[in-house]
């Protein structure tokens, strides 16, 4: 993706992506251990007990409520950050090729 997005004349990305690397990673941990947080709850829940276990990590019911309530807010914040920056990427690249084409098409010979 950074070879093609070199040849449109778009260089100075590395940073946007590395700040969607980073929040796409976010977003995806977030996601995974809410997911984690509501199984074991499901299971715990079933063998009735009053705490969650999870991978050796004892949490209370409202210790784990809150962690859950910081991932729903996490979550979405780093999937909207990510569409924000994919969508800054994209339109620096159309710019870029568009700019492009316009400059070949105006520095082309026209003459037959």
């Amino acid at each position: 993706m950074l070879a093609t997005l070199t040849l449109l004349g778009v260089r100075s990305l590395h940073r946007q992506l590395a700040w969607l690397a980073t929040c796409s990673f976010f977003s995806g941990l977030a996601q995974a251990s809410l997911l984690v947080i509501i199984s074991e709850f499901a299971v715990n829940s079933a063998k009735g007990k009053t705490h969650l276990e999870v991978h050796g990590y004892s949490l209370s019911i409202s210790d784990a409520l809150f962690l859950s309530a910081t991932l729903l807010i996490i979550y979405p914040l780093a999937s909207i950050a990510v569409a924000l920056s994919s969508g800054s990427i994209s339109s620096t690249a159309l710019a870029s090729a568009r700019n492009k084409m316009i400059d070949a098409f105006f520095g082309a010979s026209w003459t037959l």
